[in-house]
């Protein structure tokens, strides 16, 4: 790897760590306030080399307020997104879905039919 590229690879690794404490400190606080169980969310410790840091969460009403906490670390980084997977916690039958947390919007990829009735009307605003 040539200079440039050390550097490129270094700012990188920066960002997405700043990015990933930041989200671990939203899921330890929503934890300490008793809203999470620990083993309700996960964030993916590797950095494959992509502009995302990655988790895993337990569907629940907090997901939009979670979402917007996201978001407001992306200020600084807009290139960078934060997504959201739900946690296959109970079954296997239901397909990888979650939320992209974008700077200026959400991409909302949840497949509602497979979720409970009371999730289906989450909304990202």
């Amino acid at each position: 790897m040539d200079e440039e590229g050390l550097e490129e690879y270094r700012a990188h690794e920066t960002i997405w760590r700043k990015i990933y404490d930041a989200v671990g400190v939203v899921f330890s606080d929503l934890q300490r306030q008793g809203m999470i169980g620990e083993r309700d969310y996960f964030v993916v410790e590797d950095d494959w080399g992509w502009n995302i840091v990655q988790t895993e969460i337990v569907i629940s009403h907090l997901w939009p307020q979670i979402a917007r906490r996201f978001q407001s670390f992306l200020a600084d980084f807009p290139d960078w997104a934060i997504t959201m997977q739900v946690m296959k916690k109970y079954t296997d039958k239901q397909p990888g879905m979650g939320v992209y947390v974008l700077v200026d919007r959400f991409k909302d990829e949840l497949k509602r039919e497979y979720l409970s009735e009371e999730f289906r009307n989450l909304t990202f605003d």
